[in-house]
């Protein structure tokens, strides 16, 4: 049985009105029970209690609760006596149950100034059991109803908030029970599940009409490509398993073409689907393939290292590097699902989880403080895999990321703040011939933006030290001596967020703040670098 997302609560308390939100918020499917038995009986409520009487009524409500609850519609809001009825509370024993909990004095005058704006009679005095002193029969209810109501709701929820902060609690607390996040897109939404069986959380991904399966796998990863085949084969998916060559050598055009050759060898069709089982690399390429074959094939993304975890395998960004710069080539393409493993961590050796740790702790100076703070008082266990304080951190950086690209998807407005010290990361690395690791590439830009910041008076003074001072507090690089900044700078204009050949950089108004600034003074360019420990 599917677990179901159930609305309860007095009348008035705004359940129709939030599972409306909830669904348009999940792009799903609600169903109203009173207005499923109106629809059915082609009656209304008031004369169907009139003739049935309450009981009668009772159990008419419960085969329509039954029905929802065997039904395709993921919310269902019930009508506000529903839980009164034992059989029908036995219902809910299988689902997540929400009480909509308000005063009922706040419901009366809440439904009395609903009326007044409205110019109409109180629609509350038409409830069967409302009939009369509408104040005195709510308080009633209240009485009668309170102990089922606690005791049947899995969550309790404040009705006094508004009906939008109403939703929002719940899908919070969805998100923690499933131990999942939820990514907006303009089509369909997906989650990022996170868990410790990439196996069943890859299984539960994919689509049931899916026949066949392209796996693209890391290198370091290949054998648990192959225990994932055997598994999806075991459920009747047909699987093929490709190993990529590792890190940043798979995002190239060659390679690409390879797995294209390796899907039409698949047989792969338009209901099939690709897993990219590896870092940002394979998520980016294996991206990137799903987007190009056939026009569009299903992507489930399955990040093994930390900085896939909290950046590239989340967000629908895709693509390979070319001769003139990195991720010039590719598509937005959301996945089917991302599909988190908190295992695979233990295959990292500590510098591989510190990379990853840079893009982390980016998460923290652009939005969630609260990511800073767990880094400070915890630096050393962060570089243990099973560590729950660097899950901790993990789930709020995705946080960050789903929160920032479910309103931009397209990096037209906020995403670009995610780029935070990449400007500069993104040309050491090609200078570097991209043998140079992401993560400490990002941590040297971060510190060379803070400096930026300073030079142009962006910003608070002590930006600079506390920047550094969190990212030497995790091991993590803040100069760079290797190539000078005469090198770096021609390679900075190819970055994406160069406009009118002036580049644009991410900096810091304050902590949580980011600004997208232009910069044209090349002096203050050169200072930054200096600063930064940059050769000229």
């Amino acid at each position: 049985m599917t677990r179901k997302i159930v609305l309860m609560g007095l009348p008035t308390s705004g359940k129709s009105k939030t599972a409306g939100i909830l669904a348009q918020i999940l792009h799903t499917t609600w169903l109203d029970t009173d207005l499923e038995i109106e629809r059915r009986f082609g009656q209304s409520i008031p004369w169907i209690f009139k003739e049935l009487g309450e009981q009668g009524f009772r159990a008419l409500e419960y085969t329509v609760v039954r029905d929802a609850l065997r039904g395709s519609a993921r919310i269902v809001s019930l009508g506000g006596g529903a839980p009164t009825y034992a059989p029908t509370r036995e219902l809910l024993r299988e689902h997540t149950v929400y009480y909509l909990k308000a005063d009922p004095d706040f419901l009366v005058n809440h439904q009395i100034q609903r009326s007044e704006r409205s110019g109409q009679k109180k629609d509350a005095q038409v409830r069967p059991l409302l009939a009369g002193d509408l104040r005195e029969r709510m308080h009633e209810l209240y009485r009668e109803r309170k102990d089922i109501y606690e005791s049947t709701a899995t969550v309790i929820i404040d009705a006094q908030s508004k009906r939008r902060e109403m939703a929002g609690a719940i899908i919070a607390h969805e998100e923690r029970l499933a131990d999942r996040i939820w990514v907006s897109t303009p089509g369909e939404p997906y989650a990022v599940s996170f868990g410790e069986d990439l196996n069943a959380q890859v299984a539960a991904l994919l689509k049931a009409h899916t026949n066949k399966v392209l796996v693209l796998s890391a290198p370091p990863v290949a054998s648990a490509a192959s225990s994932l085949a055997q598994h999806l084969d075991s459920l009747g998916k047909q699987t093929t398993v490709k190993v990529l060559p590792d890190g940043e050598a798979a995002k190239q055009l060659p390679v690409l073409s390879d797995v294209w050759e390796a899907a039409a060898s698949a047989d792969l069709e338009r209901r099939d689907a690709i897993v990219a089982l590896g870092g940002g690399a394979t998520t980016d390429l294996g991206g990137f393939a799903a987007a190009t074959w056939l026009r569009g094939v299903d992507l489930i993304t399955v990040p093994t290292t930390l900085l896939a975890m909290v950046d590239a395998a989340v967000g629908g960004k895709t693509g390979i590097d070319w001769s003139t710069g990195k991720n010039l080539v590719g598509a937005f393409y959301p996945p089917l699902g991302v599909a988190v493993d908190f295992s695979t961590l233990r295959t990292l050796s500590p510098d591989h989880l510190r990379e990853g740790l840079a893009e982390a702790l980016k998460c923290g100076f652009i939005r969630d403080q609260q990511i800073l703070e767990i880094a400070h008082d915890h630096a050393l266990a962060l570089l243990d895999p099973d560590s729950p304080r660097l899950r901790d951190i993990i789930r709020r950086a995705v946080r960050v990321k789903a929160d920032v690209v479910s309103t931009d998807l397209y990096e037209s407005g906020q995403r670009e703040h995610l780029n935070y010290g990449h400007t500069l990361a993104h040309a050491i690395e090609r200078v570097e011939d991209y043998r140079f690791p992401h993560g400490l590439a990002v941590s040297i830009g971060m510190v060379y933006a803070a400096n930026l910041a300073a030079v142009l008076g962006i910003g608070p003074k002590d930006l600079v030290v506390r920047l550094r001072d969190q990212l030497e507090a995790v091991g993590l690089p803040t100069t760079y001596t290797t190539h000078a900044f005469a090198e770096l700078l021609p390679i900075m204009f190819s970055d994406k967020k160069v406009r009118g050949g002036q580049l644009r950089f991410v900096l810091l108004e304050d902590w949580g703040k980011p600004v997208v600034v232009a910069v044209a003074d090349s002096a203050a360019l050169d200072k930054a670098a200096q600063m930064t420990g940059i050769p000229r």
